[in-house]
């Protein structure tokens, strides 16, 4: 944590994946969809992944990923995931800078209490940076029927990359976290002289 912290830039300032567990933290939001075989989770970072529950075994050789070798079961109502082989690189568990390895074990189970609330129990076990598994919960609003996940590009006009600092700033008094010289938005384009205008001419 303390490597992170001090010499590692967020990597999803960076717009790389987040992955598991920090997606599961996140407070942007996502839509999920169930098929016969298989459930999608589609993130507003414009990344998804796709969830098998056709009764297959965890790839005896994955390729480490961001999301780890996921495969689901049907515990009753509960929707069980459970995910290996993640990658340690490039990657923290959640935005505090929170480490997590190659040896990451996360086993998530989502439930429909009622109508209008999705919830999640969440635990992590990683032996090589923690002593025992950590237990997280938390419980989504449902959003209206018509709402969708639109697209969203993380490299588009990143107006924070000339700012970004090793670790994930500090907790400001308002709770939120993150660093306080960030840079000013670029002014909107001239409606007599719109920027394309240059370009093409």
């Amino acid at each position: 944590m303390k490597h992170n912290i001090e010499h590692t830039i967020d990597p999803e300032s960076l717009c790389v994946v987040g992955g598991m567990p920090r997606h599961d933290a996140s407070a942007l939001p996502f839509q999920l969809l169930q098929g016969s075989h298989h459930a999608a989770f589609l993130y507003w970072y414009t990344t998804y992944r796709l969830v098998p529950f056709d009764g297959r075994q965890h790839d005896p050789d994955p390729d480490p990923s961001f999301f780890g070798d996921e495969i689901g079961t049907w515990d009753g109502d509960t929707f069980v995931i459970d995910s290996v082989a993640f990658k340690e690189a490039r990657t923290w568990a959640d935005e505090n800078a929170n480490p997590h390895s190659d040896q990451l074990h996360t086993i998530e189970r989502w439930t429909r209490p009622d109508a209008g609330h999705l919830h999640l129990e969440l635990t992590i076990i990683d032996p090589k940076f923690y002593t025992e598994p950590i237990h997280y919960q938390r419980t989504w609003l449902i959003g209206k029927p018509t709402q969708i996940v639109h697209e969203y590009s993380c490299a588009e006009d990143n107006v924070d990359a000339p700012h970004l600092q090793p670790g994930p700033g500090p907790i400001g008094p308002d709770g939120q976290r993150g660093y306080d010289k960030v840079t000013p938005l670029p002014p909107p384009p001239d409606k007599d002289h719109p920027a394309v205008t240059s370009i093409l001419n």
